[in-house]
């Protein structure tokens, strides 16, 4: 499947999904979803006001975690032809100020924690005009704005600036086209890790990595928008193991960083004597019977998978290097 632009992308994946649940998340205490329908007319709407604005080649910031109100702003931008500069919500308020800075931010989009540091930054940065709060009213309005004609973009074109994390000192910005996106999300699309899903397996993806590292932003969330699949939205860190069993994902994309808090969990709770006889018999009786062909892992360790809510097939690990003996444990 390949697009021709991020406006492309959005119709394709809007019409091909329409009804398909593409996201599910935690609102006040209850669990809502988000169609791929209902995300294209959201992403267009919020285009149309940054259009009716008059906003061309402006940069918008984005502050905060991840979100559908994240990932509709993101893609909004750019399809108004505009560039997206997403923040690390970690960095302190004199960073987060200094990066706006360096990237002629023109109107900054945020989260309700980080109130305070859009006031310094708008404050402090000369180029800021508006800060506009991701869970008001007024920008859940935007969502409704009447659509208008939206202009054409070059895809070659800047739509994205980055600021990774400076290992030489402070952020450098990297200037990102669509074209730079469109090749990732091609690239994704055909890797294919949904290939050993059986007909009864549900497209069903946990996204706990922070939004605005790029991993997370093009594989788990617009790679995976090209599946069709649905994206659940972790709301901490902490409830990892609580939200697997609430969401119950078939796929999980994560850093070597937490795929080791896996192991080590899983190694803590089988190091007793009599687990561990139980686990070495398993392998030997799994590897006898992968030997004649048959695969018969999922229900010797059915008490393991049901920790992890049971349906999961795949761990994608990225960012950095995995160590080997993790990935054999698996």
């Amino acid at each position: 499947m390949e697009f021709k632009s991020i406006r492309d992308f959005v119709d394709s994946v809007g019409n091909r999904y329409s009804s398909k649940i593409l996201y599910r998340y935690f609102y006040d205490g209850r669990i809502v979803e988000r169609t791929y329908e209902e995300m294209r007319d959201d992403v267009y709407s919020l285009a149309s006001y940054f259009v009716s604005k008059g906003f061309k080649r402006k940069h918008i910031a984005i502050l905060g975690g991840t979100s559908y109100e994240w990932v509709v702003s993101f893609l909004a931008i750019i399809i108004s032809d505009n560039v997206a500069i997403p923040l690390d919500k970690m960095l302190p308020e004199n960073e987060i100020v200094f990066l706006c800075n360096s990237g002629d931010v023109n109107l900054l989009l945020h989260d309700s924690d980080y109130k305070n540091t859009a006031e310094a930054v708008c404050r402090e940065c000369e180029s800021v005009d508006e800060a506009m709060c991701l869970s008001s009213d007024e920008f859940r309005k935007l969502l409704d704005y009447e659509v208008c004609e939206l202009p054409a973009t070059d895809i070659s074109d800047l739509c994205e600036i980055l600021f990774p994390s400076g290992t030489t000192g402070t952020s450098q910005g990297v200037m990102l086209s669509q074209t730079a996106m469109l090749a990732n999300i091609d690239e994704i699309h055909r890797l294919d890790y949904t290939s050993n899903f059986t007909k009864k397996t549900k497209a069903v993806v946990m996204s706990v990595l922070p939004i605005y590292h790029t991993f997370e932003l093009t594989v788990d969330n617009l790679g995976i928008m090209a599946y069709g699949a649905t994206i659940c939205i972790n709301d901490s860190i902490e409830n990892i193991v609580t939200n697997l069993n609430i969401f119950k994902p078939s796929v999980m994309l994560v850093v070597p960083a937490i795929a080791e808090a896996f192991y080590k969990k899983i190694k803590e709770g089988t190091k007793d004597s009599k687990t561990e006889k139980k686990l070495r018999k398993a392998k030997k009786l799994t590897k006898r019977l992968s030997n004649v062909g048959i695969d018969a892992r999922r229900s010797v360790y059915k008490s393991v998978h049901e920790k992890l809510g049971g349906n999961l097939l795949n761990i994608v690990v990225g960012g950095a290097a995995l160590r080997p003996e993790i990935c054999d444990y698996f």
